[in-house]
């Protein structure tokens, strides 16, 4: 199982945050998810508290696990200098 943090945009920690909502109101949340080889298949359940009571929803692509490919061994390209130039992920 990996970590889980709350973080800044910036990538500073946060602490576990609690937010309220009235009726109608939304959030939205950006989900970071790295993986450093292989395949990873993961999901997402997001704790809330509805009148009361405590409910775990389930955050799906698609009704399906999310899935993260690492990048190792891959060829990574990055822009530099007015061209292109290949790297490989070790």
């Amino acid at each position: 199982m990996g970590t889980t943090m709350w973080v800044e945009e910036d990538g500073s920690p946060l602490p576990p945050l609690s937010l309220t909502l009235s009726p109608g109101e939304t959030e939205q949340f950006l989900i970071y998810v790295e993986a450093t080889s292989g395949r990873c298949t993961w999901h997402l359940e997001l704790p809330v508290l509805v009148d009361g009571k405590r409910l775990l929803i389930p955050v799906k692509d698609g009704g399906e696990p999310f899935v993260t490919y690492g990048l190792e061994g891959f060829v990574e390209h990055r822009w530099c200098d007015g061209a292109w130039e290949a790297h490989r992920r070790s």
